[in-house]
């Protein structure tokens, strides 16, 4: 209910679980009859394979579905080649071959298994054993796709429907009045003579009539690139919530995404490639003063990356990044004992090998109470958050300057630079390229190449310590570059990834 209340509609129904909300026009009856389309679900208590329970959709990829389909054509020819012997050897045949077929199971020729098969299998067994073992084989094949693909729990509606009733202040097992499927009345109503299902639920939600979700969808995606939406309040849009800034702009915005018929991606390019977003983020101290927060929206956005965005964004720039898309979750880098200490050494973690260890953040698995340890500022995913939290403490840097994921990505980034320039001018000028989209200034010059030496020097006395850093992670390095000037490039990338120009939208 809170899940759908907050995603959909940005209201807060969960005060309508005991008592009428207190500010907002919905009673704890409105509050029960919309929980009446999610009280009708056939759980049974058992599991599927991987702890799932039923019913499941299976989301086969394209290479297992031609996988499965190759292995069902085999075992069904194995299954015609078999029928052929059936009509070769019916069983009318004499059973004077018996006695030799048993020896073929390496057995007295009274033992009962033997007797107990048809003449005609015993005749052709010679026949089928190649057949059979090939059928197994394959019978096994199709056994390891089905077992490898994707499942995702799905709802079934319950027949008959289950009965709902409020609950006498939110408790369990104190029951009051009956009520049937509806939706607030303060928001537009169903239409007539719709069936009492989840389906009725979902058209409604986006049905044109609607006054919130579209409204809703294009105050979160004004977030994502603002770092704050049109309605500061991304979670609540009712009374407690703050008005938003540009009324007329947010109407405007959730008319078009719905006239395009929900569009998402020609919602995200309205919003980058409008005047306002591609405004400077410069701020002159008057505008400061007057407008610290851009309410008035007199310039373009800045505020600090999330920690997810930042990962991406060091493994982009060092060519780490894989960019495949789909497929299951990924575990990546992580200090040891972790999990066991949240499961008292019940659960281990087991990190990926390969490409899965530079998948997107997105793709990185995650348990519900022990969040990726790389990542800050997330929400906790014990319950449903649409805006998260940006804070500033020490800590971040300790991650982003020690973290296996960013020296990894560092050092792959300096081999890069080592290997594709020649010189220290031409590697450092591309470095603060990359990694701020600009050219450094002539000051920027000298402070970096001041740093560079510096670090030259340091680890020029200290050549175990560079061969530490550039071992970083489970890429091989290149063995041929030196360890002194690797490992000097590695700390020069890492300290330009943590610039504030770097970590924070411009």
């Amino acid at each position: 209910m809170d899940t759908t209340a907050t995603v959909w509609l940005c209201l807060m129904l969960g005060c309508g679980r005991c008592h009428d909300h207190k500010y907002d026009p919905f009673t704890q009856k409105e509050y029960y009859q919309l929980f009446a389309y999610f009280n009708n679900i056939a759980e049974s208590g058992g599991v599927d394979r991987g702890g799932n329970a039923a019913p499941v959709l299976s989301l086969p990829t394209e290479e297992q579905t031609h996988r499965k389909a190759e292995v069902s054509h085999s075992i069904a020819d194995y299954d015609k080649q078999l029928k052929k012997l059936d009509e070769k050897y019916p069983p009318t045949q004499e059973q004077s071959q018996r006695p030799a077929i048993a020896a073929l199971f390496g057995a007295p020729a009274t033992l009962g298994m033997v007797l107990a098969l048809p003449d005609s299998f015993l005749i052709s067994f010679s026949e089928r054993e190649p057949i059979l073992k090939k059928r197994g084989e394959a019978r096994k094949a199709l056994d390891e796709v089905n077992r490898s693909i994707v499942q995702t729990m799905v709802m079934e509606e319950r027949q008959p429907q289950r009965d709902t009733f409020i609950l006498i202040r939110g408790q369990y097992d104190k029951y009051g009045d009956k009520v049937s499927h509806d939706v607030p009345a303060m928001l537009s109503p169903l239409p007539k003579d719709v069936p009492a299902n989840r389906l009725a639920l979902a058209k409604w939600l986006v049905d044109p009539a609607n006054p919130l979700t579209a409204r809703v969808t294009v105050n979160r995606v004004w977030q994502h690139y603002f770092g704050s939406g049109l309605v500061k309040t991304t979670e609540d849009f009712g009374v407690q919530g703050e008005a938003p800034s540009h009324p007329e702009l947010l109407d405007w915005l959730a008319v078009e995404f719905r006239e395009s018929g929900w569009n998402v991606k020609a919602l995200h390019k309205l919003i980058v490639s409008s005047a306002t977003y591609r405004q400077a983020s410069k701020m002159a101290p008057a505008l400061r003063e007057r407008d610290p927060e851009n309410h008035l929206l007199a310039r373009g956005p800045r505020h600090r990356l999330s920690s997810m965005v930042l990962r991406d964004q060091a493994l982009s720039m060092s060519g780490l990044l894989v960019e495949k898309l789909g497929g299951p979750p990924v575990k990546p880098y992580q200090p040891p004992g972790i999990w066991e200490e949240m499961s008292f050494g019940k659960t281990k973690y087991v990190q990926d090998k390969g490409e899965s260890l530079y998948r997107h953040s997105l793709y990185t698995f995650w348990r519900r109470a022990v969040p990726p340890t790389m990542m800050f500022d997330i929400a906790s995913r014990q319950v449903c958050t649409v805006r998260s939290s940006r804070t500033n403490t020490p800590l971040h840097a300790l991650t982003l300057l020690n973290d296996v994921t960013y020296v990894e990505a560092s050092r792959v980034l300096a081999e890069r630079l080592l290997t594709e320039s020649s010189s220290d001018e031409e590697r450092t000028s591309h470095l603060f390229r990359l990694a701020t989209a600009r050219k450094p200034s002539d000051a920027e010059k000298q402070v970096l190449a001041r740093a560079l030496e510096r670090l030259r020097k340091q680890y020029g006395v200290d050549k175990d310590a560079a061969l530490m850093l550039v071992s970083a992670g489970e890429k091989p390095r290149k063995a041929d570059l030196d360890v002194v000037d690797h490992a000097a490039y590695t700390g020069l990338v890492s300290m330009v990834l943590n610039l504030d120009e770097v970590i924070s939208k411009e």
